[in-house]
């Protein structure tokens, strides 16, 4: 929590890469400085003279610089961090790794999704030495920097808006933008300020980029004496130190191995923009997707985008054993429905920040949850279910008919029991029953009731028994109304 007199909690700092773009920016395993040792290590030094703190079991403290950072500058500033800071406990699934997540009016649930209000600190608010570099506290000047670095001031609260935007269209967190009234750094979220506040300063060595509180605070501080990268795609380095810095913010730990393919790794790199699989499995555990629910319950089933149609979805998800996904279909009577659910995530290398971050475990991200597809009537009874397939292979519901009207639901659940994350697409298309011209009173039938109407508009224009659109109601219209006519 903000405002804590013996240790600031929940802390993290950043770990910035080469200001250079693309695979060569990041070095290699062997080059990179080491990392604050984790779980049931021994003081003892490692080569580049970092000393390893003994530190309680599954809490790491996690820092990087750039690699051509002084290795003394190095250990000098991982053993303050060990010294000042202890995070909360991890907790993570097959590959992400978590710290806690947000627990803020009354959203504490895994997966379940949160509102999150972010302000920009007004210059001139004192930040103090958070990270223990003996530096002392400055001002916070991030307005006067991001006007600097971008042209204006807009411009970078809009490279800031796209990154929160961003992990908003990827899982189940939303951003209200606000206002802050320039209370004391530290202070809580409320109506005049935001719950993740951004200021900046300068912190002397150009080798750390920013650092970020861990909820439930989330705060971020740029270093404003850094160098936040080229202009090259709409300022990918600055949006990923953002992005990267803000994943902290919401309860994601580093994950190894530094192999520039998941943003939360503990070097920054432009060769992807913004979050990867990884990162988004492990925002989706804690927040779930973007079409999450407040709940599961059928009154709170997704509207399909299109009524009629096809409607594909990438990156939605089971984010546990537990959770499902519903749509709400409201059919007449003969329309369609076809869904396919495709696990998706593919197999990758990953796993906790210790020391070196050069190892993982392979993870085959798309086959943690084998899925089913269930339909449902309004009342929740399930009239039919798709379970064909294995774990990691899609299943297929495939023109299934509604033959009488009302409300019903589809439903996407896991079947096995890992109390862990599956990511997958979907397709869904809803084929409503063809139009029948020649049923002139709308009742979805050609019958007697149409030929009357037919018959009391012969001879005329009226449009409504016009069915050939021909400009008068005469025998062609009657023959078509004929080759139409249903029971």
């Amino acid at each position: 929590m903000k405002n804590c007199p013996t240790k600031v909690a929940a802390a993290f700092t950043l770990l910035a890469g080469s200001m250079a773009a693309g695979l060569s920016a990041v070095p290699t395993p062997a080059e990179r400085p080491k990392h604050a040792c984790g779980a049931g290590c021994n003081h003892h030094a490692e080569p580049n003279g970092i000393q390893c703190a003994d530190l309680p079991a599954g809490l790491p403290i996690s820092m990087c610089f750039t690699e051509d950072a002084d290795p003394a500058f190095v250990a000098d500033v991982t053993q303050r961090l060990i010294n000042v800071w202890l995070n909360g406990g991890m907790d993570g699934g097959l590959a992400y790794q978590l710290a806690p997540r947000w627990n803020l009016n009354g959203s504490s649930a895994q997966g379940q999704p949160l509102q999150i209000r972010w302000s920009v600190v007004p210059d001139g608010v004192t930040i103090p030495d958070e990270i223990g570099l003996g530096i002392g506290s400055a001002p916070n000047n991030v307005n006067a920097t991001l006007a600097a670095r971008f042209g204006s001031l807009e411009n970078g609260k809009n490279l800031i808006r796209q990154v929160f935007q961003r992990w908003s269209d990827l899982t189940g967190l939303s951003y209200v933008e606000v206002s802050d009234d320039g209370a004391a750094w530290g202070s809580a979220g409320g109506t005049t300020r935001g719950d993740v506040r951004i200021a900046g300063r300068g912190l002397t060595s150009t080798s750390i980029l920013a650092y970020n509180q861990f909820p439930n605070n989330g705060d971020m501080v740029l270093n404003s004496d850094a160098n936040w990268g080229p202009t090259t795609n709409n300022y990918r380095y600055f949006r990923n130190i953002v992005a990267h810095e803000h994943g902290h913010g919401i309860g994601l730990e580093h994950v190894c191995p530094a192999a520039t393919t998941k943003l939360m790794e503990p070097f920054i790199f432009t060769n992807v923009d913004g979050p990867q699989i990884d990162d988004i499995r492990g925002a989706q555990r804690q927040y779930g997707d973007a079409l999450e629910a407040a709940s599961d319950a059928l009154a709170n089933a997704a509207i399909p985008t299109n009524a009629e149609g096809l409607t594909s979805y990438t990156n939605l998800s089971i984010d546990d054993n537990s959770d499902v996904d519903l749509w709400k279909i409201v059919a007449t009577a003969g329309t369609k429905v076809s869904l396919t659910v495709i696990p998706q995530g593919g197999t990758y290398t990953a796993g906790p920040q210790t020391q070196a971050c050069n190892t993982g475990t392979s993870i085959t991200a798309s086959s943690i949850q084998n899925l089913k597809i269930d339909v449902l009537n309004s009342a929740g009874t399930i009239l039919t279910t798709q379970d064909v397939n294995t774990l990691g292979q899609a299943e297929v519901l495939s023109n299934y008919e509604f033959t009488t009207a009302g409300t019903y639901y589809l439903r996407v659940a896991p079947v096995t029991t890992t109390n862990d994350l599956q990511l997958y697409s979907a397709n869904l298309t809803i084929t409503p029953v063809p139009a029948l011209p020649a049923d002139v009173n709308g009742d979805g039938a050609v019958n007697a009731a149409d030929l009357g109407v037919l018959l009391a508009a012969w001879g005329s224009s009226l449009a409504i028994a016009d069915i050939n659109d021909d400009g008068i109601v005469d025998g062609n219209d009657l023959g078509l109304m004929l080759s139409s006519w249903t029971l």
